[in-house]
């Protein structure tokens, strides 16, 4: 991955055309690792990266600040149609 720290979400995109198939590995400790950090719950942050790995086999990547700003977007979008949907 282009760096020696802990990730959040792994994704293996194996998408052809218009099917979405692929691997989304999530490393539970850090997703609460970061959710101490951010001062949110576990399963809010466990949430977000679900869909941050959803995002990433739809072909969105966060290589650049453009794109992560990109990504929290989406992100966002996504998770207020979930909370909204769950209230």
């Amino acid at each position: 991955m282009g760096h020696d720290w802990p990730t959040d979400v792994i994704t293996f995109d194996y998408s052809v055309d218009k099917y979405i198939s692929g691997d989304i590995f999530i490393d539970p400790q850090t997703v609460e690792e970061n959710a101490r950090e951010l001062c949110v719950a576990p399963e809010v942050e466990m949430r977000r990266v679900m869909v941050h790995g959803v995002l990433h086999l739809c072909g969105m990547n966060d290589k650049n600040a453009r794109e992560q700003k990109a990504m929290r977007i989406k992100e966002d979008h996504y998770l207020a149609k979930y909370y909204g949907e769950n209230v």
